[in-house]
């Protein structure tokens, strides 16, 4: 399947839900975030190896969490599993060179494939790091944005205090992809909006 025609059956599909995220899914190419073996099958609607037991995620995926997180320009974003690289692009897009995308990932070899490969790019405004995601990151808190690559047991405690006051975070938990708004008081609710499997968040 040739890009395109991915995008297309992802917008009929209801995974791309605005023409922002289209654009950026356009303009970051997926096969500059996947191992050479494997970019013919870049534009297939499925989950790719990385290396070291992970996957860059099925576009559907990233399209339907990225719309979810509703990304505007000038935000501060938290992103929780580096993996490639791919979805730090996305959100780079989104923000449109207003803002910052401060990532955490876990495994020394991907922290380093995603700066390779965000290195390649005209990105600016973004710093990978190596961390424990279920701890977030304290030092630049809160957050307008919080999005989980990996599925979590539970949401953590940690996450949702940096959180800012009318933020969004968006996570996976168990086989349950969560939408998790806190109000202007500072109270949390959650919204299941979608059935899904991913790797499992580790804890350091």
């Amino acid at each position: 399947m040739i890009a395109e025609e991915l995008w297309k059956k992802l917008e009929f599909e209801g995974a791309i839900r605005n023409s922002r995220v289209r654009k950026a899914l356009v303009k970051v190419k997926r096969e500059e975030y996947v191992p050479l073996s494997y970019r013919k099958y870049a534009y297939m609607d499925t989950p790719l190896p990385i290396g070291h037991d992970q996957t860059i995620s099925a576009p559907h995926i990233v399209a339907l969490m990225t719309s979810l997180l509703k990304v505007l320009p000038g935000q501060k974003i938290l992103e929780v599993g580096s993996g490639s690289g791919y979805q730090t692009a996305i959100l780079l897009q989104m923000l449109g060179g207003k803002g910052k995308v401060f990532s955490v990932e876990r495994l020394n070899a991907l922290v380093e494939m995603a700066k390779q490969n965000l290195l390649k790019q005209e990105f600016k405004n973004y710093k990978i790091l190596k961390g424990d995601g279920h701890n977030g990151l304290n030092e630049n808190k809160p957050y307008d944005r919080i999005i989980v690559s990996a599925s979590a047991k539970k949401i953590p405690e940690k996450l949702l205090k940096q959180l800012k006051k009318g933020g969004l975070l968006i996570i996976p938990v168990g086989n349950e992809l969560l939408s998790v708004r806190k109000d202007k008081k500072g109270v949390c609710s959650q919204k299941l909006e979608e059935y899904v499997n991913f790797v499992p968040l580790v804890e350091n």
